[in-house]
């Protein structure tokens, strides 16, 4: 199970690294200002790719044999991994801390980085390769060099996890409600997870060096280690991504709601005028399993509505009939009360038409128009529609479009 899910981690971070380089591919003739931006993602994606794919041990034994050279692909694996936490702490740092002093962290991580990589290529050369280890994992700490080889990698990336966990502690409580409160607390539950997990092989190097044996492995796909930095890394890229795409998941959520909730309204002016429909009619049931080109739909909805509106009942709009629903609506809160008016206006509107009263040749009424763009527009109709379905003026059942009575009415 564990090694399924590994593997569907690596399929769907290669597929990211292939949209990257993608768009970097295609941005460099272009625009070469935003490709050198992108370039630092497709570095982190590759390293990620890297990183994870040596973690799979079918892979890992494979590049192994393919290389030739003892535990090699164990040092590109750590080297990848120390490249990670510093690409992830300098992009939240950039994200969260003021520029000059997350340039200053930039460059003292970036020395730490240098150090590290250093080191740790020395130490594999040192001991790991002439002793022709497997793997340089903290099973192997009795052996010559590999305690400090992995002290290493136990303290690069326990300071990095220290930093997420600081980050997401410290500037949570001051961000406002939403992605960045939710990417802040993300990278908090990531880094004390991370510290966790290092403290957990740094134990594991303790006992093992003292001569001591846990019954248990620390690395690999049935380690202790993967159950700690699986969940880790899936919160820490969740909150590192969240300020790209949680914005658009909460428009696309908010488009949502607001194509739903016009329904009721818009049903009743489609039986008005059935030629301003875009799309065609759709039962509630397939309304509701609609989650794709919300923005689109709910544009159409907002200019089909507003079409009815200022075509066939504006003559059938009364001032009267707004200013006397208003009156009675007094006890309510604004803007509740103008959108219950609007509600009776439109229904009473409805029936006029329907009637085939008189136009108004004098009306010149216009309903609620303050808003200028689409977000403000489909949530005041929406509102109206919300007023219209609970109001006792249009609280009878409407037919829908097909003779049938529709039940969000």
């Amino acid at each position: 199970m564990i090694r399924a899910i590994l593997a569907t981690v690596i399929l769907a971070t290669t597929i990211s690294l292939a949209i990257q380089v993608v768009r970097w591919t295609r941005l460099i003739r272009t625009e070469p200002a935003k490709a050198r931006e992108l370039r630092s993602a497709v570095f982190f994606w590759l390293l990620l790719v890297v990183g994870l794919a040596l973690g799979y041990p079918e892979f890992y034994f494979f590049v192994d044999r393919l290389l030739g050279v003892p535990s090699l692909p164990q040092l590109l694996q750590h080297l990848a991994a120390v490249g990670i936490a510093y690409q992830v702490v300098n992009l939240v740092f950039r994200t969260v801390l003021p520029e000059d002093r997350a340039r200053r962290s930039a460059r003292a991580w970036g020395i730490a980085l240098g150090f590290s990589s250093v080191g740790l290529i020395t130490f594999y050369l040192l001991g790991p390769l002439p002793n022709r280890l497997p793997l340089i994992a903290s099973q192997y700490a009795d052996s010559p060099w590999v305690v400090e080889y992995q002290m290493i990698v136990v303290a690069f990336l326990g300071l990095a996890s220290g930093a997420l966990f600081w980050i997401g502690t410290r500037y949570r409580r001051h961000a406002a409600r939403g992605p960045l409160r939710v990417a802040l607390r993300l990278l908090q539950i990531g880094g004390g997870l991370s510290m966790l997990s290092m403290l957990h092989r740094f134990g594991y190097l303790v006992v093992v060096s003292a001569g001591g044996h846990l019954p248990w492995y620390e690395t690999g796909a049935d380690g202790i280690q993967l159950y700690l930095t699986g969940p880790a890394l899936l919160c820490i890229l969740a909150g590192i991504t969240m300020p790209r795409w949680g914005p658009r998941l909460l428009s696309w959520r908010r488009h949502r709601r607001w194509y739903r909730q016009l329904r009721p309204l818009w049903i009743v002016l489609y039986r008005v005028d059935q030629d301003i429909a875009f799309l065609p009619f759709r039962p509630v049931l397939v309304e509701a399993l609609t989650v794709t080109r919300m923005g689109f739909r709910l544009h159409r909805r907002v200019v089909e509505i507003r079409d009815v509106l200022i075509g066939p009942l504006r003559g059938h709009l009364d001032p009267a009939v707004l200013n006397q629903a208003k009156e009675q609506a007094a006890a309510l809160p604004e803007p509740e009360r103008a959108a219950v008016a609007e509600a009776v206006c439109i229904a009473a509107a409805v029936r006029a038409h329907e009637q085939n009263m008189p136009r108004r040749q004098d009306s010149s009424l216009l309903l609620h128009t303050e808003t200028t763009d689409l977000d403000g527009e489909a949530a005041w109709l929406a509102t109206v529609s919300q007023a219209m379905s609970r109001s006792s003026t249009a609280s009878h059942r409407h037919p829908g479009p097909d003779g049938h009575r529709d039940r969000h009415l």
